[in-house]
């Protein structure tokens, strides 16, 4: 088993919620490891690239807030979670704010999604 240089453990995470592949890259060119949370993360672009894979279904709160929540780099703040279209978007800030992780507020998020009050 290989073991993590202090650069890899002080690098942040970024838990991406079903991302494309094109977004795990971003994440990884821009320094941080990636987590790949999915329903089925066996898709090849739920997980290209992924540094980790977690399989659970984000769109269930409680199931997402525990299995990211386990994780060493989000019981340390030292992650974030991220979502790619509306319902990833406020499955994301939920999480955050739950886990004490930054992020956009669940409010905020919830606000841009009205469009009547827009």
């Amino acid at each position: 088993m290989r073991q993590r240089t202090a650069d890899q453990r002080h690098r942040p995470v970024a838990v991406l919620l079903s991302p494309r592949p094109a977004v795990v890259a971003a994440a990884r060119r821009a320094g941080a490891r990636t987590v790949v949370v999915a329903p089925d993360p066996s898709v090849p672009s739920d997980r290209e690239g992924a540094e980790r894979r977690v399989r659970t279904d984000w769109r269930d709160h409680p199931r997402l807030v525990g299995a990211v929540g386990r994780l060493e780099e989000v019981r340390r703040g030292r992650a974030a979670v991220f979502g790619f279209d509306p319902a990833g978007s406020l499955a994301a800030a939920r999480a955050n704010e739950e886990l004490g992780l930054p992020g956009t507020p669940t409010a905020a998020v919830t606000a841009l999604m009205d469009k009547a009050g827009l």
